[in-house]
């Protein structure tokens, strides 16, 4: 039984135990706009659209504020009955934050724990097949998993004859499963990561780059190159090319909704 399923249990499917905790929930969301709410509501659509995720860049181009702020619109819309997360952190420092969240099934930053990790993401994906072929239906109505992964390039590098394999597997059959891929890298050269791989994130992401050669890399068009060195980004979907900013979450902002949901999560214990 997973964590957040265990805390179902506990508390019957209600993550805001009081009225108080509804509107601190509450106030916290209504602050989470921009002028125009659209870059806000971008990333939300992300998560929403059930794509795997590649988002790419130079290095302080903003990966790291892209994940944050992805993270930040699922807390402020989904309890942990509505999305799960399983972190992979091979820096040990950008995810280990979310560690204890509620909403987090595993978290893994050793080599060995990641490969563990991604085989336990596989077998849940087959366990959801299993059901979906039990019940006759072509994708499930099980809570989204998002697998994050930061500096796949690392992983690639460090273990890439164990990791490749598996991420390719969930690249490939985990939609329908309704577990997918975030993954944060440098540009994804098929030197690193292979044309396999990359071609199974139907949403890419460039952040700033240093040649049109690493945009075209990323998202198949010139164009990243140009951008400033941080804040923007190209996004690629089906439908087409979209130039955006990057919103950057204020840190106390973060620590307040990520400190409210381990608040939940001990009140369940």
């Amino acid at each position: 039984m997973t964590l957040f399923e265990k805390l179902l249990l506990k508390f019957g499917g209600r993550f805001f135990d009081s009225d108080d905790s509804k509107a601190e929930s509450d106030s916290i969301i209504q602050c989470w706009t921009t002028p125009s709410g659209r870059y806000y509501q971008e990333f939300y659509d992300m998560y929403e659209s059930g794509s795997h995720i590649l988002v790419a860049g130079a290095t302080g181009s903003g990966k790291s504020v892209f994940i944050n702020t992805f993270l930040f619109s699922v807390l402020a819309n989904c309890s942990p009955s509505r999305a799960e997360l399983i972190l992979i952190d091979p820096k040990r420092v950008e995810l280990v934050k979310y560690k204890d969240m509620p909403h987090t099934i595993a978290y893994a930053c050793e080599n060995d724990d990641i490969i563990n990790t991604l085989v336990g993401a596989i077998d849940l994906m087959e366990r959801r097949y299993a059901e979906m072929q039990e019940r006759r239906i072509s994708k499930t109505d099980a809570a989204p998993v998002y697998i994050i992964v930061d500096e796949l390039a690392d992983l690639m590098t460090t273990c890439k004859r164990d990791v490749m394999p598996l991420l390719q597997r969930i690249a490939q059959l985990g939609r329908a499963a309704n577990i997918r891929l975030l993954c944060a890298t440098q540009a994804p050269n098929r030197q690193v990561i292979p044309a396999a791989l990359t071609l199974n994130f139907n949403t890419r992401i460039a952040l700033h780059c240093f040649s049109p050669i690493e945009s075209r890399q990323i998202i198949g068009i010139n164009g990243a190159e140009t951008l400033p060195m941080y804040g923007e980004m190209i996004v690629y979907t089906p439908s087409g090319y979209n130039r955006i900013t990057v919103p950057m979450i204020p840190s106390e902002e973060l620590n307040s909704r990520i400190q409210f949901w381990e608040n939940q999560k001990q009140r369940a214990i």
